[in-house]
């Protein structure tokens, strides 16, 4: 018997496509909901906080989000791989412009 455990992920992000029949009954399907719109304030955290710890950067340093970052992120507030994303160029948004450089 074959294990199934390096179809765990691929099967997890293949949206796109459908996974065989003859593999899904082969598989515990574990369906996720999507976040509530009040868990992306946690998610954008979380992301925040890994993204500073990843760069080696301060988080004193960034300081607290302004209203219009937030107003900006929450577009973004329709998956948490978008919100993480988004997260992230607001950081080098800020990079970028404490440093003066201008695109």
């Amino acid at each position: 018997m074959c294990p199934l455990y390096p179809l765990a992920g691929w099967a997890g992000h293949s949206q796109a496509w459908p996974v065989p029949t003859t593999l899904l009954g082969r598989m515990e399907v574990k369906r996720v909901p999507h976040p509530k719109p009040e868990h992306y304030p946690a998610i954008v955290k979380r992301a925040l906080d890994g993204y500073l710890r990843r760069e080696g950067l301060d988080p004193a340093w960034m300081g607290n989000t302004t209203p219009t970052e937030w107003d900006w992120l929450g577009q973004y507030f329709t998956s948490p791989r978008l919100a993480r994303r988004a997260t992230e160029m607001l950081v080098n948004h800020r990079l970028t412009d404490a440093a003066g450089v201008r695109m």
